[in-house]
This record gives C-alpha cells, structure tokens and sequence, in this order.
C-alpha cells in the first residue's frame, strides 16, 4: 500500500512540474516581438493623472510614461517609477510641450 501512495505522490509532483515547465515556455515565447506586429513584452507604464515634472520637463495630465522590462512589473502601474528606466513619454493626443524660457524684469 505505501508503495502505490509513493508512485501516486511521484506522478502527480511531475505532472505539475511538466505543467509549470510548460507554462514557463510559452509564456516565454509569447513574450518574443515580431516586425508583422505580433505580441511583445508588456513594458511597465504609467499615465500621469495629473500635471507632473519627468526628466525636468513638464508634462501635462493623461501622458504615458513607458519603463524599461523589469522583472515582477508589467502593464499599467499605480505609482510612477525610477525615471532611470524611463524609455518614452506620450504625450496626449493635441497636448503640447512649451519649450519658452520665461524672463522675469
């Protein structure tokens, strides 16, 4: 009897080890980019709810800031990152960034 519990036991722990190295193959593959517009990475961003200042530049409310890949991140965050990862700033569709210095006499 312990025997059959024993193989049971086995069977049923490499199954689940085929099933999670399995999922860890695809979920790679499924990462992989492609020129025809296949799926990509899903890059860590994050859209400013308000006016924010970005890399000494100040970006209006609705701009999407993308990060660099990192491991555990992925798709919208609640909170801004390390500007270091920062890779792009989309602005909102018409908003503008004014570049003028102001002086003041």
């Amino acid at each position: 009897m312990d025997k059959k519990y024993y193989l049971l036991f086995v069977g049923i722990l490499l199954i689940a080890a085929a099933v999670v190295a399995v999922r860890v193959i695809v979920g790679g593959l499924r990462n992989i980019g492609s020129p025809t517009g296949g799926r990509g990475p899903n890059y860590p961003f994050y859209i400013t709810t308000e006016q924010t200042m970005v890399k000494k530049i100040t970006v209006p409310k609705g701009t999407v800031l993308t990060y660099e890949e990192q491991f555990f991140k992925e798709g919208q965050q609640d909170q801004i990152m390390n500007e270091n990862k920062l890779t792009n700033i989309q602005l909102p569709k018409g908003a503008t960034i004014d570049w003028a210095v102001y002086l003041y006499i």
